[in-house]
């Protein structure tokens, strides 16, 4: 019985002329007809489907409004911060020499914040206009982009003596940029989150046991397992007294791009020191 139906009692007679048949002889209506039910659920559903649609649509609405306003804020934003720093510069040349060792803090104090303001903001934009462009996917060699990923962070890594091993890694479906994006920033975050104790040490590969499976690990300062979610969320930074420079952006990004091919992206809980960010494409 379906919840909500009406009650029929239905009497089913056999006739043997008619071989091995069962024959419906009555149907015996108790409830409302079985027509007027029928289209009841039908009109229902028909309103529980236009007040979907009505709530995705505002949803769509509500996001493309907090796209357009960090996109705006971000944009707006760069323009005094680009004064900052200049009037900061031409503060520092005129006073020279006579600047003293206050005022000179102060000045690298100030120019410091406004750096940091600049990769928020610019982080923020680049988050905006993810979510708001549309994109075209075609085949990428992830080895090309991940060539593209480090080249672009070549002087980071020699900054950081860091020893970056690639392995074969597959061609998938994908947008080029997005991808060197993704891969950007999690060689950055390894770079960034470095431990000083112990040399950096970068591996991307991908796993033939596993098909999809590919993992970026390193010998950073790694992730505290409470944090293994929270880092992905916007503007989250781990509370441990040694993230430099961080603005919260860059995982938020990654896990972005990941979702709009299709994909996951996690942190793997594993012994010894490091982090280790897995990719499951698809």
């Amino acid at each position: 019985m379906v919840s909500g139906a009406p009650r029929c009692d239905i009497a089913i007679s056999w006739e043997a002329g008619r071989g091995e048949h069962a024959v419906l002889t009555t149907v015996d209506q108790v409830d409302r007809p079985i027509d007027h039910w029928v289209l009841q659920q039908r009109r229902e559903q028909r309103l529980l489907e236009e007040k979907i649609i009505a709530a995705s649509r505002e949803l769509e609405r509500m996001n493309r409004n907090l796209r357009d306003f960090a996109s705006v804020a971000a944009h707006d934003l760069r323009a005094p911060l680009r004064q900052i720093v200049a009037f900061t510069g031409i503060l520092r040349t005129t006073l020279g020499a006579e600047a003293g060792p206050v005022v000179r803090d102060s000045l690298d104090t100030i120019e410091g914040c406004a750096a940091r303001l600049n990769r928020m903001t610019t982080g923020l934009l680049d988050y905006a206009r993810l979510s708001a462009e549309s994109h075209t996917f075609e085949p990428v060699d992830l080895g090309r982009v991940v060539q593209d990923a480090t080249r672009n962070l070549d002087l980071d890594l020699r900054a950081a003596s860091a020893d970056l091993v690639v392995g074969p890694l597959p061609t998938v479906n994908g947008v080029p940029a997005l991808l060197t994006n993704l891969f950007q920033n999690l060689v950055a975050n390894s770079i960034r989150y470095r431990a000083p104790e112990r040399p950096l040490a970068i591996e991307i590969r991908a796993w033939p046991g596993e098909p999809g499976r590919i993992t970026v690990r390193d010998t950073g300062i790694g992730v505290p397992p409470a944090f293994h979610e929270a880092i992905f969320e916007t503007f989250a930074r781990v509370p441990n007294g040694r993230a430099p420079n961080g603005v919260g952006l860059g995982l938020s990004i990654c896990r972005r791009i990941a979702e709009l091919h299709g994909w996951r992206i996690g942190v793997v809980a594993e012994e010894g020191p490091g982090a280790c960010f897995r990719i499951d494409l698809g």
